[in-house]
């Protein structure tokens, strides 16, 4: 019997240590009036338990606005009565259907009573005055429209900003940036809208950044300086570049005299890897082994680095998707197309244990596959490309470290590994008469292929390999099948123009046009603060 009684105990406990109300969203509507005053309304979906008894919004750093025609709304359709002088501590049943003010030093408290239990669904609405301002070169503000360290924390958020009149934002006139949460803010629909893509965390918070033409808005609020300055502590500890910087006279010098600071940097930089080339390769013998412990990414940065001219990324995104289908998440099969005819197409696999401990940029392009290839897992390259242009936001993380080089003092600094490198460049271009020389493992020709793919002279030892071994595709089926055809090249073409278009994204979304959110930044915005939900 004790232990029975223990034993509810416990069960007591543990409920009430996860019991609590949930916060499902929250949907943020800011109707911008033309003076700069802001209509907002906020929905919340929330489910109530029998211990909390209010909801509240901490609205602080109004810095001169005010708050103003408070209403709210549930479910029902209920009007909740304003109390003057909200008391936080009354009863659940004092509290409900009303709803009030507190005062506190930063700004206030939004406050009303949640009522009965269950699912609810509580609309807050409020005027909030001068959100908008001028400034001597643009029209905006910098504000938090969702808390951080919210309890509980909401598991979706959405902020919605247009204009009353009915106009349009557009990237034309209007500059946007979002920080301190994951997902993005865009233009939608004439709309500014920015929203989560996860719950947010400890320290997230929802905060835009806008930035309008002068003579859309005429705001009741002016304020002496500049939305350079605004955007300059947003930035400030964001993962955005101000590209519109101001030239100083120094800056001035350098971009006067560029033209030669570029001609006698480019001769410095062409002789010096010129000069390490020729140690690297000097005295260098064949390498049959695998470089880089099979890295392609750091192989693939060698290689750019002491290359003249341009780098390269084709034949890297090659030899990936190549690794991909040697390892087996990657699967050339028979399967019909659109039309119900059989076709060779490509099969994404699950990853297993080996395709799990694949290098970082391996698995971001198994990852890109996997998303884009849909319900069916059969991958053709239109697909990749609509899931390309509908993603490209997205592939910051995959771009950088697709473009990320080494330094010439780096690669200096290992030259023996360097060495080996270009010594197996070397054996694949002479193999039939390696193989001649000394026998080549054949378990070792599908990453040789792999490898070959990434230097650009695959064909030449795919070819080498046949002559070899008249039965390659019983080595390798799965390469083997790749021969002749054009799928490869087509998805490494797609994710090559997908890096390009996610370029011009990133340049867009650094610039104001939209994009993926910082995780950090938005220094001195006004509004929000911390904490809020439900007590």
């Amino acid at each position: 019997m004790l232990r029975r009684l223990c034993m509810c105990l416990m069960l007591a406990v543990a409920l009430s240590a996860t019991a609590g109300p949930e916060l499902r969203s929250i949907d943020v509507d800011v109707v911008l009036a033309t003076n700069g005053d802001a209509h907002i309304t906020q929905v919340w979906q929330m489910d109530i338990d029998d211990e909390k008894t209010e909801g509240f919004i901490v609205i602080s750093n109004l810095n001169g606005s005010r708050l103003k025609d408070i209403a709210v709304t549930d479910e029902t359709g209920c009007h909740y009565a304003y109390t003057s002088s909200w008391d936080i501590h009354a009863s659940r049943r004092e509290k409900t259907e009303r709803c009030g003010l507190v005062e506190t030093e930063k700004g206030y408290e939004l406050c009303w009573g949640f009522g009965s239990e269950g699912h609810r669904t509580y609309t807050i609405s409020y005027t909030l005055t001068k959100l908008l301002r001028g400034y001597d070169d643009a029209d905006g503000f910098n504000f938090m429209f969702v808390n951080k360290d919210m309890d509980p924390r909401p598991e979706f958020a959405r902020v919605t900003i247009r204009r009353e009149d009915g106009q349009p934002f557009t990237d034309d006139d209007t500059n946007i940036w979002g920080f301190r949460y994951d997902g993005d803010v865009q233009f939608r629909s004439g709309n500014i809208v920015a929203q989560t893509d996860n719950e947010l965390e400890d320290g997230q918070a929802i905060i835009v950044l806008v930035e309008v033409e002068k003579g859309i808005f005429d705001p009741a609020k002016t304020v002496d300086g500049s939305f350079e300055d605004v955007k300059e502590r947003a930035f400030d500890g964001s993962d955005y570049v101000d590209d519109e910087e101001g030239l100083d006279w120094w800056s001035l010098l350098v971009a006067l005299a560029c033209p030669l600071i570029l001609i006698i940097w480019g001769i410095v930089s062409t002789y010096r890897r010129w000069r390490e080339r020729r140690r690297i390769k000097k005295g260098m013998t064949w390498f049959r082994g695998i470089p880089f412990d099979g890295n392609l990414k750091k192989a693939n940065e060698v290689l750019n680095c002491l290359r003249y001219v341009s780098v390269k990324y084709d034949n890297l995104l090659n030899a990936v998707v190549m690794r991909l289908l040697s390892i087996g998440a990657l699967s050339v099969v028979n399967a019909p197309d659109k039309k119900g005819r059989m076709k060779q197409q490509l099969a994404i696999n699950v990853l297993d244990e080996e395709g799990e401990h694949q290098p970082t940029i391996v698995r971001q392009v198994y990852t890109i596959l996997w998303q884009a290839s849909g319900d069916d897992r059969i991958l053709q390259p239109k697909e990749l490309k609509k899931w390309v242009r509908r993603n490209a936001y997205n592939l910051e993380d995959f771009v950088a470290n697709l473009k990320k080089s080494a330094k010439l003092k780096d690669v200096m600094a290992q030259r023996d590994k360097v060495r080996e490198l270009y010594g197996m460049k070397m054996f694949l271009k002479d193999f039939t008469l390696a193989n001649e020389r000394h026998a080549v493992e054949v378990g070792l020709w599908s990453e040789y292929l792999v490898w070959a793919t990434l230097f650009g002279i695959d064909k030449q030892v795919r070819s080498d390999m046949k002559k070899l071994n008249a039965d390659f595709s019983v080595i390798d089926r799965q390469l083997a099948a790749m021969d002749d055809d054009k799928i490869v090249p087509a998805i490494s073409s797609a994710l090559l123009r997908s890096t390009h278009r996610a370029d011009r994204v990133i340049s867009a979304r650094n610039s104001g046009s939209g994009g993926s959110a910082s995780g950090g930044g938005g220094g001195g915005c006004s509004g929000g603060g911390s904490g809020g939900g439900a007590r």
